[in-house]
Order: structure tokens, then sequence, then C-alpha cells
């Protein structure tokens, strides 16, 4: 089976969707099937080489059309004709939609052109609860495509749920398939050791949906009661300017640490050092960083929010708080910083186990291919496969 990704960036700075498509591609490409990666770009980039045998595509991002903006027509146009070149290129039996963005402009063109492939979109969060918002445009765009695609899917139950609510179309063809996390993050007493020092740990962007200003606020009224331990946050964005003058504010300066990006292997052993992992979200799809931190062993406090409570078992996998209460954070980071060695143990446990069983790689894998077969038909794929080679 040939299954081509489209992505809404370019691939730079790898975030949480991105890890999701090179996981995914990589391990389809483990078990036979032949993967591609389209992302969106200032400018068309020809196939290249990036990540293991996977090829990637960079299409120009399209203008919204409009009738006062004759450019914005030829925009899009170039969108599609560059798009549809790749198609030609690869021949998808699949074309698989991640966070549906910038894509939406030339995948709904696409669906009503001549075509042998089938589509599946999946949404992970900020593209249905942040981006819309940004740009009212956005909606009518996710809302064609959700109408055209063959299937979408959702990283969690609540997120299809609002999904739902807000494109009627998607609870006729929506199903809820969790991301998977890589079996390399269980791997994590083979990095070697970050440090003696204590620190609570975030890794994620610094943007507004994460609350990071909450965490700031949270650890300002209780750092004393944790002496000799640092708060480090992991990862960059727009907001890291601002948080640092929250900090300089709260008179915690010095007992923050901005760490900026840090690799998949420099991660693994913050999360195995860390006394405890905090997402303290005001809305999230899944949360990749819960499943990396819960499959490296470490004791994890999340917001109440969707896709948050669908990883972690309040109390039992570690803790979850109201969003958007530095108090109520603030308690739950000092009750999970003073459990008993006995119960740290158990809770570390649990949430490993609950990770490898509820949200593999390879059980992700098996569902998205069990739903790529049903929209090809049987052994259609595989018949598509076994042409080409014999041609």
């Amino acid at each position: 089976m040939r299954i081509l990704f489209f992505c809404y960036t370019e691939f730079g700075l790898v975030g949480g969707v991105e890890t999701v498509v090179l996981t995914m591609a990589k391990n389809l490409s483990k078990q036979g099937h032949i993967t591609g990666i389209v992302d969106l770009g200032p400018g068309w980039k020809p196939r290249h080489l990036t990540h293991g045998d996977t090829p990637i595509w960079t299409i120009a991002g399209p203008s919204f059309p409009t009738l006062r903006r004759p450019r914005s027509w030829a925009s899009y146009l170039r969108a599609l004709w560059q798009f549809r070149a790749i198609c030609h290129e690869f021949e998808p039996d699949i074309i698989h939609v991640h966070f549906p963005l910038g894509q939406c402009l030339p995948m709904t063109a696409a669906h009503m052109l001549p075509h042998r492939w089938r589509s599946v979109t999946t949404v992970h969060g900020s593209d249905i609860w942040v981006c819309p918002v940004g740009d009212p445009r956005l909606q009518v765009w996710q809302s064609r495509l959700f109408k055209c695609t063959d299937a979408v899917t959702s990283v969690s139950q609540s997120l299809l749920e609002e999904t739902s609510c807000l494109y009627p179309c998607v609870s006729a063809k929506g199903r809820v398939i969790y991301n998977g996390i890589d079996p390399q993050w269980f791997n994590s007493a083979l990095v070697a050791n970050t440090g003696s020092d204590k620190f609570v740990l975030f890794v994620g962007r610094l943007h507004a949906v994460k609350a990071v200003d909450v965490l700031l606020h949270a650890w300002s009224r209780i750092h004393v009661r944790l002496p000799k331990t640092k708060l480090r946050l992991a990862g960059d964005g727009g907001e890291r300017e601002k948080l640092k003058a929250i900090a300089l504010n709260l008179g915690i300066e010095s007992a923050v640490e901005f760490l900026g990006e840090k690799s998949p292997a420099e991660l693994q052993g913050l999360y195995r050092d860390a006394l405890l992992v905090v997402l303290p979200s005001r809305h999230e799809g899944l949360g990749m960083v819960l499943l990396e931190a819960g499959a490296c062993g470490a004791i994890c406090v999340g917001t109440r929010v969707t896709g948050i409570s669908e990883v972690i078992i309040d109390g039992v996998t570690g803790f979850l708080v109201e969003p958007q209460s530095p108090d109520a954070l603030a308690d739950a980071i000092l009750r999970a910083a003073n459990l008993m060695s006995d119960e740290r143990q158990r809770m570390s446990q649990t949430a490993k186990a609950r990770v490898r069983t509820q949200f593999d790689q390879e059980v992700v894998i098996t569902k998205y291919l069990d739903l790529y077969r049903a929209l090809l038909g049987p052994m259609q794929g595989e018949n598509r496969v076994s042409q080409r080679q014999g041609s």
C-alpha cells in the first residue's frame, strides 16, 4: 500500500504532530508499505529524502481564494497543481491529512478532480479549537474537506465529539484512534543520567494554549517549599520572552530554566530524571508529552481537559486538576512531589503499563491499516502494489 501524509507545516522544528507523522511513516515502512510526506512551506521543494527512506515534498502554502484578490486564485491553483504533480509521481492509495489547515484548500479541490486514492483526515486539537477562531475563513474550508474526505479520525473521544458538534458531517464518518508511542521511549534506562539536581519539567510549545503562564504562577506559590528544585521548561515558541518577563515579575527567574528545544534522546533523560512532569494546557488533543513521559516512568500532573483526562487516571497514573487554577496546580505539584517512594514506584509502573497497552504504536498502526483497507476494499491496496511491481 502507498500512503501519502499531508501536513500543515514544513518539517523543521519537529513538534507533536510532526512526530506522530514521522513515527507512523517509519513503522508503516517497516511493515512493507511505501510512505511519503507532503508539507506546506513558502515555496516549492521537489522530492527530497530527509527522514530515512521517506521522501518529502513541499508545496507553496495557498491563499484563501477571493474574488477581490485575483492573485489569491493563482496561489490556490498553484498549490493544487503542485499537489496533483506529487500525486502523479507517488501514485498514492491513501492520502492522510494531519492537522487540517492550509491543506484543506488543495485537498478539497483534488477531491473534485478524477482520482483513484481514498482520503483520511485526522484532527489533533488546536486545528479545531484555536486556529479557526483566529481565522474564521478556515472553518469554511474545513467543513468542505470534512464533507468530501472518506474518513475522519480524532486523537481523543472528547475531541471527536467536539468536532462532530462543529461539523455534523463528521459524526457519520468519524472514529477515535489515539496517537501511538514509539517503542524507543520505553528504553529510557539506556539514556545517560542528566544530573542529580531535582527539577519539575514542562515539555511543549511555548504557546498560550499550553498555559505555561499558569504554571509559573503556581510555581511562585510553592517553589520555596521545594528547596533546591528548579522548574525546567523544554521547548520554544512565540511566548518565550513573555514568559521570561512573567518569571521576572514574580521573582522566580532564578528558579526557572528555559531549556529550548530538546532532541528525543535528551527528552528521555529529562523525563526519567524529573521529579514530575506537568502539562497545564487549556486545551489538548491528547498530549504526546504525557505518553512519552509515562513510557519513561515519569509521574505526570495535567489539567482536566479534553485529551489529557483520557491519558491520566487521577490518583492512579498521575494527577488531574482544573485548568487555569494556579492554586489547584500548585497543590497537585506538591502532592506529586511528596509521594512516598513506594507510592511513586507503583504509580510510575502503572502509568508505564497503561501507555504500553493503550497507546503502543503497533496498536495504532494496526487500526489505521484496518481503516485504509476498509476504504480501499478487500485486497485493493495490495493489488495496486502488485500491479505496479509487475509493470
